[in-house]
């Protein structure tokens, strides 16, 4: 008899067991079917893997649209910048001025007219009185000798000589071709002539197509500056072939001294007037007659010098 009783105790337990299995599964299978906030419960992770999913293709539809942004800007700049430099080689082009397509060459003859200017105006800098940048003329002094007056003073020869001053004005100062001032202006050194060595270096900084319609716009209007000086030097030449002269014929220094060129500044353009006589030469007890020659000619100086090695004699 203990031993049913035991059995029978057994089985209700183990009916226990089972039924308390049975409700916790029940109780299990319902919260994870009928329970709406877990069923839409999602990890911490999984949201964090949801929202850069979710940011992810912005982020690149921003990238792509301002890499286009981009782009476009960089084509627009360069659809200007290739339009602004056809429309500055069109306006260099359609001048008279050929090219000859060698920029070596062309280069070095620039160069070379800026030096050779630069050496004209250094030569005829003493006579400059004015020359304003911004005008378009120069005003010069020129000194010369007409005549040699022979004459005789109580039994001697004397010879004398009087100095005239010229003024003049050089109208038509080339200035500067608008297309090329456009692209570089000329700036002043504090000369008469713009500072040309440091125009040159701003304009070797353009492309080859540009620069090679540059270079022959300036090589031409450095050339009509070289004849425009060229002028200038003459004319102070003629006056000074009379001094030269002198100076050869009595052996003497004819150096008139350093002139302020600032006294003349107001006198008008043709204005001529005369300095004091000097004496060439001076012959004791040499019989002469009253003579005057003419020595802005060359036959007239070969008269004069011929006179003079008489009295010598």
């Amino acid at each position: 008899m203990g031993n049913a009783d035991d059995n029978q105790s057994t089985d209700s337990l183990n009916d226990n067991r089972r039924s308390s299995r049975s409700k916790r599964k029940g109780t299990l299978d319902n919260g994870s079917n009928n329970s709406p906030r877990k069923k839409g419960r999602k990890s911490k992770s999984a949201l964090v893997s949801e929202e850069i999913n979710a940011a992810a293709p912005t982020s690149t539809k921003t990238t792509v649209e301002q890499s286009s942004s981009s782009s476009s800007s960089s084509s627009e700049l360069d659809s200007f910048v290739e339009k602004a430099r056809r429309d500055v080689i069109k306006s260099l082009a359609s001048s008279s001025v050929a090219t000859n397509g060698n920029f070596k060459s062309t280069l070095e003859r620039v160069k070379s007219l800026i030096k050779e200017n630069r050496e004209v105006l250094d030569r005829c800098d003493g006579y400059c009185i004015s020359k304003d940048q911004g005008r378009s003329d120069i005003k010069m002094l020129g000194i010369g000798f007409d005549s040699i007056k022979i004459e005789d003073d109580r039994g001697d020869a004397i010879a004398t000589a009087v100095p005239k001053y010229y003024i003049k004005l050089f109208d038509s100062f080339p200035t500067l071709p608008r297309e090329l001032g456009d692209i570089f202006p000329l700036s002043s050194n504090g000369g008469a002539l713009p500072d040309f060595d440091r125009y040159l270096k701003n304009v070797l900084l353009l492309d080859n197509g540009v620069l090679g319609a540059f270079l022959p716009r300036l090589q031409s209007y450095l050339e009509s500056l070289q004849t425009f000086l060229g002028g200038v030097e003459e004319w102070i030449n003629e006056a000074m072939e009379s001094r030269i002269f002198l100076e050869e014929l009595f052996g003497k220094d004819m150096n008139l001294g350093k002139l302020d060129l600032s006294e003349y500044e107001n006198f008008h353009c043709g204005t001529v007037w005369q300095g004091e006589t000097i004496t060439l030469l001076t012959l004791d007890e040499t019989k002469t007659m009253n003579i005057s020659f003419d020595i802005t000619c060359t036959r007239e100086r070969e008269r004069a010098k011929a006179y003079i090695e008489f009295l010598q004699l």
